[in-house]
């Protein structure tokens, strides 16, 4: 339609008339009556497309299997996560990320942040410790 709209304009552009209307509103009424004429030119096709012929690609479409609800309630949980966790003390959120979330194995969070795998488990078994309590705080305040 833009195509279109441009070689009207190309075509007629004799017949604009300066004393009459500014360019813009000359532009707008050639536009407008353009897209008119191919509406009511494309309307019968319209009405005559069924959706029974579109059902396969319909029934292809991805389904993600979760309701909103779901989805929603699935967000309200990170966020309350997020929030314990932002409750805890760097070292511990970094542990629990690594492990948890991200789920690096023991030696390999030892490797990046250079610590011994014992500290590793320690903190690990602390962080979730506290996270837990923070959790129950969190339930009982909400």
């Amino acid at each position: 339609m833009t195509q279109e709209v441009f070689l009207r304009v190309f075509r007629t552009l004799e017949s604009f008339r300066v004393d009459e209307l500014s360019f813009v509103a000359w532009l707008t009424l050639v536009t407008r009556n353009l897209l008119l004429d191919n509406y009511r030119r494309t309307r019968r096709a319209r009405q005559t497309i069924s959706i029974d012929g579109h059902e396969r690609w319909i029934e292809n479409l991805p389904h993600h299997g979760r309701c909103p609800d779901e989805v929603f309630a699935r967000r309200e949980a990170n966020a309350i996560m997020q929030a314990a966790l932002s409750k805890l003390a760097p070292d511990l959120q970094e542990i629990i990320t690594l492990y948890d979330l991200h789920e690096l194995r023991y030696c390999e969070i030892a490797g990046r942040l250079g610590i011994p795998i014992g500290t590793v488990k320690s903190r690990l078994n602390r962080g979730r410790g506290m996270l837990a309590h923070v959790l129950r705080r969190y339930k009982l305040a909400a």
